[in-house]
């Protein structure tokens, strides 16, 4: 059986078919790093400074005797995050896509 749209999407449809003037097609997003050709981080670093606990726990400083995390630590940040929720709730936790095991990832 082919899937068929959502009642809340046919209704969604209904409601901006005038202004989308029956456009549907996906609009492309771009997500600008720079204003003309200064970067952003030329304008302004964002600067946290974790709590104690994270400290402790060692977390993922970019600079050796660093306390503060800026940008250039979100990588990491990240791939700290991905490998405990690995670890915590199995393989592959943090994809959008089911896992073998699931048959959704959606939560009601």
């Amino acid at each position: 059986m082919d899937a068929q749209p959502s009642a809340t999407l046919v209704a969604a449809r209904s409601e901006f078919d005038q202004a989308c003037q029956s456009d549907w097609t996906p609009l492309g997003l771009s997500v600008p790093d720079r204003i003309d050709d200064v970067p952003f981080r030329q304008m302004a670093t964002l600067e946290i400074r974790p709590g104690k606990l994270l400290v402790k726990n060692e977390f993922p400083f970019s600079m050796a005797g660093s306390t503060m995390v800026t940008q250039d630590d979100f990588p990491a940040v990240i791939d700290v995050i991905a490998r405990a929720a690995d670890a915590e709730f199995g393989a592959g936790a943090g994809l959008a896509a089911a896992r073998p095991n699931e048959a959704s990832r959606k939560r009601e």
